[in-house]
This record gives structure tokens, C-alpha cells and sequence, in this order.
């Protein structure tokens, strides 16, 4: 695996978002969000232009979203589909290069050098950013931003 272990402090932008909820354990709910949104992109897109591709996700109690940026507020989506303007805010961001199958293990890794560093972390959600598209781009070569939810902002992180 391929992960930048050294943390660097972003504030990830307020986003138009359009997602899939699950609640339970990732390992049951991640790909069955994915799946199902998936399957809802070309639809999606008939009315919205996606922008980008990004997982919402928090611990406790177990809640994981997969969706879209859109450059817009959602417009006539598709049944199952859930909208919110997401604010955005401070985060610690790790890299991971490889393999959507290492994030579980990366996670853990940014979430021990997080705890090591001894980095606040707020009740915002995690993310995982997706900066490439996963049906052009080979799967070594996927990027993928681990983002932990921090009290900093990246000005004052230093």
C-alpha cells in the first residue's frame, strides 16, 4: 500500500451533495451504497453534472453515505437518492495510491498516526475523496484522499 504518512491540514470545500445512506457495519454497507448509486449515475447526470465522487462516514453509531458532488443543488434525482448541501471544514488528509480494497487497512493506518500524533479530531464526518475515476484510470494508479475530521482549520495547524 501506498499512503502518505506524514498529515497535512486542507479545508475541504462546501459541496452540493447527492448520496447513498446506510447505517451498520462498512464492511456490509460500503459497497452496497456504491452499488446502488452506481447504478443511479447515468440518471443522476440527466439533470445534474457531477463533479466529483466522495464517501461520507462516521463511527458511531456506524453511517456511511457514498455520492456525487454536483456543481449544483440537486435536481430531479432519482427515488433512493438523498441531498444535502455539505459545508465542508478542517481536515487531516492522508494520500492512498492503489487499490479501493486497501482503504480499510489505510484508514486504520491514518487513524493510528492521528491517535499517535495525538491530532484533534471533531464529530464532523470522514471522508474518503476519490480524485480519479475508477473505469479510466488502472487500479494502481487510483488516489484516493483519506480526510479526518479535525478542530483546525489549515491556517492555524501549523
Amino acid at each position: 500500500m501506498s499512503m502518505t504518512e506524514k498529515p497535512d491540514f486542507i479545508t475541504f470545500p462546501a459541496s452540493h451533495y447527492t448520496y447513498v445512506e446506510k447505517l451498520g457495519s462498512f464492511d456490509q454497507t460500503a459497497r452496497a451504497c456504491w452499488e446502488e448509486l452506481i447504478g443511479k449515475k447515468a440518471e443522476i447526470a440527466q439533470n445534474n453534472q457531477i463533479v466529483g465522487a466522495f464517501a461520507m462516514y462516521k463511527m458511531n453509531p456506524p453511517q456511511y453515505r457514498a455520492g456525487f458532488a454536483l456543481a449544483d443543488k440537486a435536481k430531479d434525482l432519482p427515488s433512493g437518492l438523498n441531498y444535502t448541501h455539505f459545508e465542508g471544514g478542517p481536515y487531516i488528509r492522508f494520500t492512498v495510491t492503489g487499490s479501493y480494497d486497501q482503504m480499510p487497512e489505510a484508514c486504520g493506518k491514518a487513524m493510528d498516526i492521528v491517535h499517535k500524533e495525538k491530532l484533534d479530531v471533531s464529530d464532523n464526518f470522514f471522508l474518503e475523496n476519490y480524485l480519479n475515476d475508477p473505469t479510466t484510470t488502472k487500479e494502481d494508479e487510483l488516489k484516493t484522499e483519506i480526510l479526518v475530521p479535525t478542530v483546525k482549520s489549515a491556517v492555524n495547524a501549523k
